[in-house]
């Protein structure tokens, strides 16, 4: 009969109940605290990576400027008129593809893929071109017909890029 008393012991339960409630609360605003920091880390990296991004696009932005204003000047352009700079790829290709998962909205992750994908593009055509350029100058008139596919084609992907690029700028700046 007296280990009966034992287990309904009123000041065994008391401390008992206590220090669960105690703990499990503990436990909660542990979790909840945890959740915050991370929260409030997610948006500081998020605010970080998008400033960044539209620094590299908008310095890309510029270079496509430049290269559309001096394909304007000339039909034929010689190396004279091809930049020895190149687009800015460093931190766009350095930076993990899986860093623009953090970026809040789908418009600006797949806004930054389209972006990457054509300044990609571009890079090589322009990179084809300074290849070949200096090559097809040289030659007779027939001969440069297959130039001015490559200039043609080049300017078409300047379009194309200033447009993504646009469109990249335009959803980070939201």
């Amino acid at each position: 009969m007296q280990e009966q008393k034992d287990f309904f012991d009123l000041s065994f339960w008391q401390g008992f109940v206590t220090t669960f409630l105690g703990a499990l609360l503990g436990i909660l605003v542990a979790l909840y605290t945890d959740k915050i920091i991370k929260r409030r880390d997610s948006k500081k990296e998020r605010e970080v990576l998008t400033v960044a991004l539209k620094d590299a696009f908008e310095k890309n932005y510029k270079v496509i400027i430049d290269l559309k204003r001096q394909y304007e000047k000339t039909n034929m352009p010689s190396n004279d008129y091809l930049p020895d700079y190149s687009l800015d790829m460093v931190f766009l290709e350095s930076t993990s593809w899986k860093k623009y998962e953090i970026l809040q909205t789908l418009s600006s992750r797949g806004a930054i893929y389209d972006a990457i994908y054509e300044l990609i593009q571009l890079r090589d055509k322009l990179k084809t071109l300074r290849n070949v350029s200096e090559y097809l100058y040289s030659l007779s008139n027939e001969q440069r017909v297959y130039q001015l596919g490559i200039i043609t084609r080049g300017k078409e992907q300047l379009a194309v890029t200033e447009k993504a690029i646009e469109n990249v700028i335009r959803a980070l700046s939201k």
